[in-house]
């Protein structure tokens, strides 16, 4: 707000919050929309200055500190942590449990939206200090995007290469370690798959998906 104001209006709106002046005719616009931001909220009103101006400053030390006024009226935030001021640590974790059951809803999905709904999803387990659920999303988003990669490759030029073979097995053992069977299953199908060689693709079918398809399966009974 202060910071958008005229620049020829600065020291006029920081005369009058300091007490050095009274109003002026060229404030009046600004403090109706003032009264009208003030008067509306509910429980709370916040206030993001995203840049320092004269009466941005004049601002903070009236509201906030008693060198003007007998007591404080507001307390100074940092603009950035503003969402980490209204939501609990429960309601954070609740979020990304939301946004990371999006991005494995469905198979159809584009894999670019599934991996913008992880990121949130880490974003939010992040703040709510659920290290153990930020571990299993960065394994989950890791795994797509192998898949990405994969699928920007051509199958009859990258077929029985020994490197995906190795990046394939090491992404399976950690989807495997955190439980992630449904986007271990995925990942297997759709994208490891075709660039197998037969020996490795009959391998990984009868020793791998079929269990993996035997408990995802399970699992969604259970559901």
């Amino acid at each position: 707000f202060f910071a958008e104001l005229p620049r020829k209006i600065q020291k006029s709106w920081r005369d009058l919050l300091l007490g050095r002046a009274v109003t002026k005719p060229e404030l009046e616009g600004q403090l109706k929309l003032l009264y009208t931001a003030v008067t509306r909220c509910i429980e709370q009103l916040f206030f993001a200055e995203t840049s320092r101006s004269a009466s941005g400053d004049a601002f903070v030390r009236w509201s906030t500190t008693t060198s003007i006024r007998q007591t404080a009226l507001a307390t100074r935030q940092n603009v950035d942590d503003v969402e980490s001021m209204v939501m609990t640590q429960d309601e954070w974790i609740a979020s990304g449990l939301e946004n990371a059951e999006l991005a494995e809803a469905s198979e159809e999905m584009d894999l670019d939206d599934s991996l913008l709904l992880l990121e949130k999803a880490l974003f939010c387990f992040e703040q709510g200090k659920e290290n153990a659920l930020a571990q299993k999303t960065r394994t989950h988003r890791l795994s797509l995007l192998l898949q990405r990669d994969l699928r920007e490759q051509d199958p009859m030029c990258s077929k029985g290469s020994a490197a995906i073979e190795l990046q394939s097995a090491e992404m399976l053992e950690q989807l495997l370690s955190e439980n992630l069977l449904l986007e271990a299953r995925r990942l297997m199908e759709t994208s490891v798959l075709p660039h197998l060689g037969t020996f490795s693709q009959e391998k990984l079918e009868k020793s791998v998906l079929l269990r993996l398809q035997k408990h995802t399966a399970s699992s969604s009974l259970e559901d």
